[in-house]
C-alpha cells in the first residue's frame, strides 16, 4: 500500500504520480489533504508527519502526528489534542499517540482509530482557518 501522496509546490494540487509533475514534494497519504489546504490558504509548511504504526518500537513510547510552519503563525485556537509550539522563528503543531498499553505494543486497530480521530480533528481545523493569502 502506499502511505505517501504527491503535492504540487505551486499549486498545492494532490497527485497520485510524480511523473507527470516535476515541481513537487512527498506527504504522508493521511495527512496530505491538510497540508495541500493549509498551503493553499497561505500557511507555508516545511515537514509533517501523520504517525506510524511500528512494529519494533525499540523503546519508542509514541509516535508523533505534526506539521512545522515556515515561520511562526499565530492561530486563535489549535484542535484539541494538539500542542503549538515555537521554535527557532518556526511554528509547530504536535500530537503524541501512544504505541505502547500496559508494557506491549497496541492494538494496531485501535491505534489507527486514535490517529484517524486526530487527523479529522486536524483536517477539520484546518478548514476552518480563514485564508491568509
Amino acid at each position: 500500500m502506499d502511505h505517501n501522496s504527491i503535492i504540487d509546490k505551486n499549486t498545492f494540487e494532490i497527485y497520485e504520480h510524480a511523473e507527470d509533475y516535476p515541481n513537487i514534494f512527498i506527504c504522508d497519504k493521511r495527512i496530505a489533504p491538510s497540508i495541500a489546504l493549509l498551503n493553499k490558504k497561505g500557511y507555508k509548511t516545511l515537514a509533517s508527519c501523520s504517525g506510524h504504526y511500528r512494529l519494533e518500537w525499540n523503546d519508542q513510547k509514541d509516535t508523533s502526528t505534526y506539521i512545522l510552519f515556515d515561520k511562526i503563525y499565530e492561530f486563535n485556537y489549535i484542535p484539541n489534542s494538539f500542542i503549538k509550539e515555537d521554535r527557532d522563528n518556526k511554528t509547530v503543531i504536535e500530537s503524541l499517540t501512544n504505541l505502547i498499553e500496559n508494557n506491549k505494543l497496541r492494538d494496531r486497530f485501535e491505534f489507527e482509530r486514535e490517529l484517524d480521530i486526530k487527523l479529522k480533528e486536524l483536517n477539520d481545523w484546518v478548514n476552518n482557518l480563514p485564508s491568509i493569502k
